[in-house]
């Protein structure tokens, strides 16, 4: 009889979780400094140098003329999620940096973007 009981309990604390809303934050990368961004100057700046401001790329791609795309990415979305309506008040940061550099491993050109949206 106890046991039935319990259960019961069980059953309903687990039902009336599932009705609590929560929150939640999730980050990927690393946030890219826009300041560092303004630092890199074409021709000039090196591999190395991009690596020891921004760490190791996501990925580096080979070109077909030698070269190398550095790929840094940073997301953030935070915000609560209510059961059977999904996302709410949900804020996003998307931030990415390419970064061209030829065989000598100097920065050719590069492109950052980013956005918030709330």
């Amino acid at each position: 009889m106890k046991l039935k009981e319990n259960i019961a309990k069980v059953i309903g604390l687990m039902a009336v979780s599932l009705l609590i809303p929560a929150c939640y934050n999730v980050k990927h990368g690393k946030p890219i400094e826009q300041g560092s961004v303004s630092q890199i100057q074409k021709g000039i700046t090196t591999r190395a140098e991009v690596e020891r401001m921004f760490g190791a790329p996501l990925s580096a791609t080979m070109r077909p003329d030698g070269g190398r795309m550095l790929i840094y990415n940073y997301t953030q979305a935070s915000g609560n999620f209510a059961p059977f309506v999904g996302a709410i008040n949900q804020q996003t940061v998307r931030q990415m940096l390419q970064v061209l550099v030829d065989t000598n491993n100097v920065v050719q050109d590069y492109e950052f973007s980013g956005n918030t949206n709330q």
